[in-house]
């Protein structure tokens, strides 16, 4: 019988894996290529259908003991092997040092965040946790928190004051993957008060403001602002409300249903899918780990 642990991290980039090949296809039809056309049965009868039987199969493996259901209450507990230091950052919030300092008045270290992230890779120390501190202010540059930047944790003065914005997008020439503003590929990323945005507006189509593609990332009290592709993920929805709740008109691609039970959205939940009573209660930040489960704190 597998461990636990492995069985989710496979399912974890199985998932990955299946969003990716979308994402590739989408790629090259934005780009003009016949790739897709030349080869869009083989991709679709093999590779995605290879994935999806992956999934299916990794999913049904025993594990040593059955993933968490639909926890009402959390604690504030966190695994001992979670160094205190690291586990008590979100907590203190600004009240930690942070390691760096940006600020464009030239107050700080650096008056960019990308000088920042990019320093951050020859000052860390190992792989510990490493604070950059943003000032209020709006940051109009690309960020791009790169494979070898892990364990980063980016604190603004709020989500409505420390401000990334960027205007990137489709119509201008630039492939969805890369209009992002703010791009997270190094694992273990946390963003705490920060906006992210792209103001590229409803005629350029896409034009993603944040994009991650990182194992473990998390985003507290941050905001997300655009008008298509704002936040650029691959995710079921369940319950939606308002305007665009609507399914009747969904598209019918094969495999592809509206969820309608508690019972089919269960296994998509946080604590399920991505295992998160096992590293985001680390982090100290609100969760709920099944669909009507209570947060960290308590609240509803």
């Amino acid at each position: 019988m597998r461990s636990s642990s492995s069985i989710e991290d496979s399912q974890t980039w199985l998932s990955a894996a299946k969003a990716n090949e979308r994402t590739c296809r989408d790629g090259f039809v934005e780009l003009g290529s016949t790739f897709p056309l030349e080869f869009s049965s083989f991709v679709t009868n093999h590779l995605s259908e290879s994935l999806s039987n992956m999934l299916a199969v990794n999913m049904a493996t025993p594990r040593d003991k059955p993933p968490p259901k639909n926890r009402r209450l959390l604690s504030h507990g966190i695994p001992q092997w979670v160094k205190a230091a690291d586990r008590k950052l979100i907590q203190a919030g600004l009240t930690i040092k942070p390691d760096l300092v940006v600020a464009k008045d030239g107050s700080g270290n650096y008056n960019t965040i990308s000088e920042a992230v990019a320093a951050s890779v020859n000052l860390r120390q190992g792989t510990s946790r490493f604070v950059i501190y943003v000032k209020a202010g709006v940051y109009s540059e690309t960020v791009d928190i790169t494979t070898n930047m892990q364990n980063l944790m980016m604190i603004g003065d709020g989500k409505d004051d420390t401000i990334v914005t960027g205007s990137k997008n489709f119509v201008d020439g630039t492939p969805t993957f890369n209009t992002a503003t703010f791009s997270v590929n190094g694992d273990g990323f946390i963003a705490q008060d920060i906006g992210f945005e792209n103001t590229a507006g409803p005629e350029k189509h896409q034009a993603v403001a944040l994009r991650s593609s990182a194992d473990r990332s998390v985003f507290y009290r941050c905001s997300f602002k655009g008008y298509q592709d704002t936040l650029y993920i691959h995710t079921n929805q369940f319950q939606s409300k308002g305007d665009r709740a609507d399914t009747s008109k969904r598209v019918n691609w094969p495999g592809y249903h509206v969820l309608t039970t508690d019972q089919e959205a269960e296994p998509f939940t946080a604590g399920n899918f991505l295992s998160g009573d096992s590293w985001v209660l680390a982090t100290g930040v609100p969760y709920a780990s099944g669909l009507y489960g209570y947060d960290v704190g308590g609240n509803n």
